[in-house]
């Protein structure tokens, strides 16, 4: 069967980018872009993860793609940022595990997870210069820190955290690197 995962409007509403296995078995997943208007459907890039982000303005969507490495001997996902209309290709990052990318408000930060030595990271990249920034420092083995979302500013990260057999949100201010719980109980808090 086909499935098509991670829905996201453009900033416009007029388009929605997602992943779909159209071609694939269950995991595999190529990257398209739906016109709302001529329910036209193309593919933009193949074999993606699939967590996407429009840019600000639309015109630009942000993605992981994970691709084999031989000197390596393994399997690395960095970020990429493509034109919807160009389908003109960026490689943002290299050999960094990077996913889940999400946009800043203003289009000049991009958010992600870098998985690395058993943990998952928050990351900062500046989309002008490539620079790379760790807003979390986990390195216990254990946590896991997923589904960045900047807040309405861009001054702050709400972001899921899995820390001592919990699941809960918490809120990153970028300016003093504070990080706050936003729920500390037993539910499975996921996704803000």
């Amino acid at each position: 069967g086909r499935k098509n995962m991670h829905p996201v409007f453009s900033p416009s509403e007029d388009k929605i980018a997602f992943a779909s296995n159209r071609r694939y078995d269950y995991g595999i997943f190529d990257l398209y872009l739906m016109d709302l208007g001529t329910k036209e459907v193309k593919r933009l890039d193949k074999k993606v993860n699939p967590c996407i982000s429009f840019s600000p303005d639309g015109n630009k969507i942000v993605y992981s793609k994970t691709q084999f490495f031989a000197p390596e001997r393994a399997f690395l996902s960095d970020l990429y940022l493509i034109d919807g209309k160009t389908q003109r290709k960026r490689r943002l990052t290299y050999g960094l595990r990077a996913g889940q990318p999400v946009f800043s408000p203003k289009g000049d930060r991009i958010v992600f997870v870098r998985q690395e030595g058993g943990n998952s990271n928050l990351y900062l990249l500046e989309v002008k210069t490539s620079k790379v920034f760790s807003l979390t420092n986990h390195h216990d083995g254990l946590t896991q820190n997923f589904s960045p979302s900047f807040s309405p500013d861009g001054e702050k990260v709400a972001f899921a955290s899995f820390l001592q057999g919990k699941r809960d949100i918490y809120l990153l201010d970028l300016k003093n690197r504070i990080t706050s719980p936003l729920t500390l109980d037993d539910a499975d808090d996921r996704c803000p």
